[in-house]
């Protein structure tokens, strides 16, 4: 009995409990509920709240801030359709007047009228200048000789002249020294010979036709250069001096250059014709150089070795060989001139 009372009271004591614990958790769970109606209307009044703040914000501008950057272009639309033309305007006020025009052209002559009355004469202008004299006419003959007149007395007899050359060969030597003076070609009883002093005052050294020809050299001059550093020259590849000077010449203007002194050459007597020496004519002056008083070892010639070099001539030896036209160092020359 005992024990079933105990039972009872023990399950009456837990049912309590169960049923305070359900209420209790009624309770909290009630009280839950009110925290979140209460957290809501907090939350909807701090929104009312922000909306009027927002709203007076909004209602109160603030300070324009700076301009931004401008955008790039955009890319042109597509033109419109032409507009009907529109009235015409009103008349602008008159331009200035333009620059007179050019003469139009002379009308047609008119009618020539009446010849008036002559007037009166004019002072009389000066006289112009005299016209060149004409040409003077031929000529007459000659008229027919006077009468020959009576013989007149004889004059007195003059000085004795000088005694006349007797040496035939003293004879022949002032008679081609008077050839040699008036520079007139000597004739057959006047030759030359290898050493004399030629028809310009040269020193021959080279003879033909028996010694009325042949060649004289000048002084030695110089130091020149060829001229005209690689450039051909046609025409100077010759065994004649002369012609080998004239090609030069007219293939190289650079002045100051052995052919061109050369051939500028004017001897003491005035004569002329001097040209620089081919390697031909050098080696006729390489045979007597004694006779010419040569020490210089080379002698420019006016023979060409090619566009680059000129040929001197070796004297000590009689070798030609090249030497660059202006490149390298000037050399001394001879003028010769042929008689």
């Amino acid at each position: 009995m005992k024990y079933k009372i105990l039972c009872s009271a023990v399950v009456i004591a837990f049912c309590s409990n169960v049923a305070w614990a359900d209420e209790a958790r009624e309770n909290r769970h009630d009280i839950e509920i009110e925290k979140q109606k209460i957290s809501k209307k907090i939350n909807a009044a701090n929104i009312a709240v922000n909306k009027a703040a927002i709203a007076a914000i909004q209602l109160t501008p603030g300070p324009q801030g700076p301009q931004g950057v401008a955008g790039a272009n955009g890319t042109n639309g597509v033109d419109g359709a032409t507009g009907a033309q529109g009235p015409q305007g009103l008349a602008g006020a008159a331009g200035a007047t333009g620059a007179q025009g050019l003469a139009g052209a002379d009308g047609t002559n008119g009618v020539d009228g009446a010849t008036g009355p002559a007037g009166l004469a004019g002072v009389d202008g000066t006289n112009g200048t005299n016209g060149t004299n004409g040409t003077d006419g031929a000529v007459g003959f000659n008229g027919a000789d006077g009468a020959v007149g009576q013989t007149g007395p004889q004059g007195p007899q003059g000085p004795a002249g000088s005694t006349g050359v007797t040496d035939p060969v003293a004879l022949n030597a002032a008679i081609c020294a008077l050839y040699d003076a008036a520079g007139a070609a000597r004739p057959a009883i006047c030759p030359y010979a290898v050493g004399d002093t030629g028809p310009a005052g040269g020193t021959v050294f080279y003879i033909t036709n028996g010694g009325l020809n042949g060649f004289e050299a000048g002084p030695q001059m110089g130091p020149a250069t060829w001229g005209c550093q690689n450039t051909p020259i046609a025409g100077a590849h010759t065994s004649s001096g002369a012609a080998n000077t004239a090609a030069i010449l007219a293939g190289c203007a650079t002045p100051g250059i052995a052919a061109r002194v050369a051939d500028a050459y004017v001897s003491p007597n005035g004569s002329t014709g001097w040209f620089l020496p081919s390697t031909t004519e050098s080696s006729y002056m390489r045979l007597e150089k004694s006779a010419l008083g040569i020490t210089t070892q080379v002698y420019y010639t006016s023979t060409e070795w090619s566009a680059a070099y000129g040929i001197k001539y070796h004297f000590f030896d009689g070798n030609q060989t090249g030497q660059q036209k202006q490149n390298e160092a000037a050399l001394y020359f001879r003028p010769v001139r042929a008689f």
